[in-house]
Parts: C-alpha cells; sequence; structure tokens
C-alpha cells in the first residue's frame, strides 16, 4: 500500500506492533471442533513446506476465529490472525479440523480455487482510522452469494471478536 520508503517503513513497523487488524474470510467443507476461539501454538515445519501447529507456546502463532454458516452446506470461518507466521491461517483451521476447501497440502477437498480470501483490513494512519474492505470476487462457492451476504456476515463477526483485537 505504501507509495514511498517512509510510508513502508511506518506500515512495517504497524505490523510488527499489531496495530493493524487483518480479517480473513475462508470456507470449509467440516464444522470443525469449536464454532469460535483462539488458536494458539508454535509453528513447526514438518516437511515441503507444510507448518503444523505444535502444543508449546514458546513464540507461538496466535489467531482468533468466528464460524458463520456458508454457502451451499459448507461452513464459513471468519480468521483475526494476532500474529505474522507463514501458513498460520491454515494450520490453525486444520488443527480445529476444518481445513480450507481447496488447500489440497493441508487436507482440504478439491474445488475450483482455495478458498481463503483477506476481507478487511483496519488500521490508523496519521490520525484518521481506515477500515477497508475486499469484496470476494471470483470462486464459484464465495459467488454463490450475494456480496451483501458477505458484508453482513462480516459485520456481524466483528461485534464477536475479543476486545484484545478490535
Amino acid at each position: 500500500m505504501a507509495k514511498h520508503p517512509d510510508a513502508a517503513a511506518m506500515f512495517t513497523t504497524m505490523f510488527a506492533s499489531q496495530s493493524i487488524q487483518k480479517t480473513y474470510l475462508a470456507l470449509s467443507a467440516h464444522k470443525g471442533k469449536r464454532k469460535m476461539g483462539w488458536v494458539k501454538g508454535d509453528m513447526h515445519n514438518r516437511r515441503d513446506g507444510l507448518w503444523l501447529l505444535k502444543e508449546t507456546n514458546n513464540n507461538p502463532a496466535i489467531s482468533y476465529f468466528i464460524r458463520k454458516p456458508g454457502p451451499n452446506s459448507l461452513k464459513a470461518f471468519w480468521v483475526q490472525p494476532y500474529t505474522g507466521k507463514t501458513h498460520q491461517i491454515r494450520a490453525a483451521l486444520k488443527s480445529n479440523g476444518a481445513s480450507i476447501l481447496g488447500d489440497i497440502q493441508y487436507g482440504g477437498a478439491k474445488s475450483d480455487r482455495m478458498y481463503l480470501h483477506a476481507y478487511a483490513i483496519s488500521f490508523a494512519w496519521r490520525g484518521l482510522e481506515y477500515n477497508l474492505t475486499a469484496p470476494v470476487q471470483y470462486g464459484d462457492n464465495f459467488l454463490s452469494r450475494e456480496p451483501l451476504f458477505w458484508q453482513q456476515q462480516f459485520e456481524e463477526v466483528n461485534q464477536l471478536w475479543p476486545q484484545k483485537l478490535r
């Protein structure tokens, strides 16, 4: 997003200090073990770029998720990563028993795409609050619902995030 090096440096600092909040939308063919909650654990590179969550918490990946009804009997998972680790969301949902649709590497069912979408980002910049959304634009299962459906779900889950993530 940055147009010059100084702005890029400021955004890097904002990401590192966790003052930028990202919200992702993922679809799964499985409901998972829990409807909502924290997923915390150290990331372990098992092999060939496959990352798994461990039960240790020395330098954990931390995410919070909320499950909602999705299209075509699928489940929609809204996820806010609190840290920014490689494959964090993919590993978090897999650990919950709800691999992302189309994410074959992490055990998701085959599909026309991997159903993980960066839906929103929020941050303060020079005294102004920015809340930007990027509506889904492709993927048969995403598009089987009107954009308003996803926006309404996003507004609902925004009321449910733990205070620490708002």
